[in-house]
């Protein structure tokens, strides 16, 4: 699987970053993590669609065995 992961409703804005989890945070595929590095990146709604607008961080983890 590629990071970050294609939302089918929304599109990743500005740069993906290391960031630290001072607090608990789901990772993409489910799992929750918290005090250490993940990566994040900003996800809004596509353009294209009506409705209010919305946005949320994804996170991954740095240097993980997902197995």
């Amino acid at each position: 699987m590629t990071w970050p992961h294609c939302y089918a409703f929304g599109q990743i804005i500005g740069p993906v970053h290391k960031w630290f989890a001072w607090r608990p945070v789901r990772l993409w595929y489910g799992k929750w993590v918290w005090l250490r590095a993940v990566m994040r990146a900003k996800v809004v709604k596509k353009d294209h669609l009506d409705g209010p607008d919305w946005q949320f961080w994804t996170y991954d983890a740095v240097g993980e065995d997902r197995g």
